[in-house]
């Protein structure tokens, strides 16, 4: 029996009394995630999984990133940035996380589309890179929307696919400016952390929120990323991180608190952008751009 046979056969001996604990788009099993895979760094099954110019939309075929992806129950769902002259947010799932279907918009403003959803005022020319969480039965999601500046916004949605009670969050995590985009969020007990960065520079900023829409604690963490998407996960002990390069290299790195960061470390993963990992069971997947515009997909074990 290899390594991932015998991890997936732990998993159903385990059956409930693993303990899951929310992080950035998926459930946790503290006991299955790293260390016991290959920290991350070394990614296998490299493929592209979605190709933007024959999946079923339209408003994608010019760019397909930033990738968010969860598993709920049996279903794999992505939340993904879609362009063909304005970005929106579109939606698939998968059953298994690389054959993907039912494909739809989620959240668009541009071009004054009929039936439009969202929130009108900071997100009416671009809405990009989302983060989401399910939380019981419901879907949390933080964005970026731009009008003449980039803000981050949150919304939530009982299905995933309809989003509202949207609130603009930008007063808190840029006090009197704009320009905080791209936020990527876990919760930790009953404290919820983002990560997200400023187009003023290249720089990843923290901040803290009790209530998902209220942040404190705002500081910049040290860490440079020429794509502004970072993803985390936390195994109960060390925070670990994915960010690009300048060279479109996906990298590593490690924290103990998610704001001083150590190990940094190059991937194999040569040509991506926005990355985006979960643990399945103990097997690492991550979801990114490819330099192509398309999403693709990669496994750690």
């Amino acid at each position: 029996m290899n390594r991932r046979q015998f991890i997936n056969h732990s998993t159903k001996l385990a059956g409930s009394a693993l303990i899951a604990t929310q992080i950035p788009g998926c459930l946790k099993y503290d006991d299955l995630f790293y260390p016991g895979l290959s920290n991350g760094i070394t990614w296998f099954n490299q493929q592209m999984v979605i190709d933007k110019t024959t999946n079923s939309l339209t408003v994608d075929d010019t760019d397909m990133t930033a990738p968010c992806v969860i598993k709920d129950g049996s279903t794999y769902k992505m939340w993904y940035s879609g362009f063909n002259g304005n970005y929106v947010i579109c939606f698939c799932d998968s059953t298994d996380g690389i054959h993907w279907s039912n494909f739809s918009k989620t959240i668009y403003s541009a071009g004054g589309i009929v039936g439009q959803t969202y929130e009108g005022t900071n997100d009416n020319g671009n809405i990009f890179g989302p983060a989401v969480l399910k939380i019981n039965s419901v879907y949390h999601m933080w964005y970026s929307g731009s009008n003449a500046s980039w803000w981050v916004l949150y919304c939530n949605s009982n299905d995933g696919i309809n989003w509202g009670n949207f609130k603009w969050l930008s007063d808190f995590l840029d006090p009197g400016l704009p320009n905080a985009y791209m936020p990527k969020v876990l919760k930790n007990g009953s404290k919820y952390q983002m990560w997200y960065r400023k187009s003023a520079d290249v720089s990843i900023y923290y901040a803290e929120s009790t209530d998902k829409t209220t942040w404190t604690n705002l500081q910049n963490i040290g860490v440079t990323t020429s794509a502004p998407t970072v993803s985390l996960i936390y195994n109960g002990s060390i925070y670990k991180m994915w960010y690009t390069d300048t060279t479109s290299t996906i990298l590593y790195a490690e924290s103990n608190d998610g704001i001083n960061w150590f190990n940094n470390q190059l991937t194999n993963i040569t040509t991506g952008y926005h990355p985006h990992v979960i643990n399945d069971y103990g097997v690492g997947k991550m979801w990114y751009r490819g330099t192509d515009g398309n999403i693709y997909y990669a496994e750690s074990y």
